[in-house]
């Protein structure tokens, strides 16, 4: 652990918690297509997701996708204030297209090591 450490290859150490307990309870993937892709489109964007407690991961995608947001939020009323007050609120958000999660059937943070 500690030469995982030092190479930097173990960035830090975090506590997974249960969202049941933290109300936390509902879990959207949601993918979103920007109007143009600009570097500074592409920034911005990803600047503004980086602020938001409720979104937990972000990715850049290629294809038909620009981004790929996982959000964990009470329920759904708080989740259409988020669709509504913030992902439509931002200049460039063409499109979002949102799945609900009904059931977590694998969760791992663990990366496998050879």
């Amino acid at each position: 652990m500690r030469r995982l450490e030092e190479e930097g290859v173990i960035h830090r150490y975090v506590a997974l918690l249960d969202p049941k307990l933290v109300n936390r309870d509902l879990m959207v993937m949601v993918r979103v297509t920007l109007d143009k892709q600009t570097k500074q489109g592409f920034e911005d964007f990803a600047d503004k997701m980086r602020a938001r407690p409720e979104v937990l991961e972000c990715y850049l995608c290629l294809g038909d996708t620009d981004y790929l947001l996982k959000v964990c939020v009470a329920d759904l009323d708080a989740y259409q204030n988020f669709l509504v007050e913030v992902l439509a609120a931002i200049p460039g958000v063409r499109n979002t297209d949102s799945t609900i999660i009904v059931k977590q059937e694998k969760y791992t943070t663990s990366l496998p090591l050879e």
